[in-house]
């Protein structure tokens, strides 16, 4: 499993992550709070087994592929995104189950 300390982290990690499954957080972690957000622990798995412990366990934040997709549509922007653009982008995702454009 893969651990991230903050967004900052995971984002720096975007090109490792694998091609189907979730990005998880702790259970606490209140997904509409940007401060939260920001400073939580991102979870990964690299296996079937610790998929369904983190199920289990944490709390799904977004599918690896669309947090990709998130980041290529900030990026599609007329100015380059910075890391507070890619986590404005990112929540207004979760809130609204759409990209930013």
């Amino acid at each position: 499993m893969k651990v991230y300390n903050g967004f900052s982290e995971l984002m720096l990690n975007l090109d490792r992550l694998p091609v189907v499954g979730w990005i998880f957080v702790d259970s606490t972690v209140d997904r509409t709070s940007r401060g939260v957000v920001d400073s939580a622990f991102f979870y990964v798995a690299e296996d079937d087994s610790e998929e369904i412990a983190l199920e289990n366990t944490k709390r799904t934040f977004v599918e690896c592929p669309t947090m990709l997709d998130i980041k290529s549509v900030a990026d599609r922007g007329k100015t380059k995104p910075d890391l507070n653009k890619y986590l404005e982008a990112t929540m207004y995702y979760l809130e609204n189950d759409d990209f930013q454009g």
